[in-house]
């Protein structure tokens, strides 16, 4: 398989709506985004965001069900697990070890590349 040079957006910043400027398509290398198929990913205003960046922007969707191929998954359960050990009282205690989990993840790079790496994460082997 030939090695795709690509950079990687996670959906955010990539658009200023209000002035029509798209940020961060510069350069030769098209940015490549890996979305579930929410109806929020496949919007209208989605698909033509993405038609106007002229190829620099492709969008690939993710099957209706795909656990094994979204990190995102690896991201919930991370935190899930985390918060399940903690001991609330009430959805605001749950809500605020919830939001440590997801600082602690902000913080710890290394563990969200992990997740990437992981061999059961169908879409990143050779």
């Amino acid at each position: 398989m030939a090695s795709v040079s690509a950079s990687i957006a996670f959906g955010s910043g990539i658009d200023d709506h209000r002035s029509g400027t798209t940020w961060g398509l510069v350069g030769r290398t098209p940015i490549i985004l890996i979305a579930d198929g929410s109806s929020i990913h496949t919007a209208r205003a989605v698909r033509d965001f993405v038609a106007r960046t002229g190829g620099r922007l492709r969008l690939f969707f993710l099957p209706a069900y795909a656990p094994d191929l979204n990190p995102d998954e690896w991201v919930n359960q991370n935190v899930k697990a985390r918060a399940a050990r903690e001991a609330v009282a009430d959805e605001h205690e749950l809500a605020a070890a919830m939001h440590s989990s997801l600082r602690r993840l902000q913080k710890c790079p290394g563990i969200v590349r992990a997740f990437f790496a992981d061999p059961h994460l169908s879409y990143t082997r050779p």
